[in-house]
């Protein structure tokens, strides 16, 4: 026979998730797992980066960009790209930090899902499991949606930061020092 569940106690073990999911920063511990972050910076943000500035890079020094990737973040892209204190459209970074934040939203909700599911297919409600499993692949289409959306944002604003002679001299610079 089932168990009664209230909705007061399903409202306080959402809450309890939501506030752990904060606490430990899920999206990111999901992203270093996946690989996430560090596949689009490297191949969205600072391959473009060099190639568009000009900077002469040999093999050895395009390998190097994927090991100090986040440094090369910090001194070629959110330099000028900064929710705080932007140098470039500061409308494109609302709308590339509102695709993102959906994105990483999707990304949790499947983590959780997914877990349900087991759970739930473990205890042998295979109807339930199932309904959670398709939620996640209609989440994971709206992802790629959100993904393709960032790609684009990444585009403009690499082609911003670059506009200017003296940023785009800098970056060269930057990964010419490689």
């Amino acid at each position: 026979m089932p168990f009664p569940i209230s909705l007061v106690s399903v409202f306080i073990l959402a809450i309890a998730t939501a506030l752990v999911a904060h606490a430990i920063k899920l999206h990111d511990r999901l992203s270093n797992l996946l690989g996430i972050r560090n596949e689009f910076d490297v191949n969205y943000v600072l391959y473009p980066l060099a190639i568009a500035s000009g900077a002469n890079l040999s093999v050895a020094q395009f390998n190097k960009v994927r090991q100090l990737r986040k440094s090369l973040m910090g001194s070629t892209f959110y330099a000028y790209v900064s929710s705080t204190n932007p140098v470039i459209d500061s409308h494109t970074i609302t709308q590339a930090l509102t695709n993102w934040s959906w994105f990483w939203v999707c990304l949790e909700a499947i983590a959780f899902l997914t877990v349900t599911a087991i759970i739930l297919a473990i205890y042998g409600a295979w109807p339930a499991a199932a309904s959670l499993l398709i939620a996640c692949m209609v989440l994971l289409l709206l992802m790629r949606f959100f993904r393709l959306q960032s790609a684009t944002y990444a585009e403009s604003q690499v082609e911003q930061v670059l506009r200017d002679s003296a940023r785009r001299a800098a970056v060269a610079a930057e990964f010419n020092a490689l």
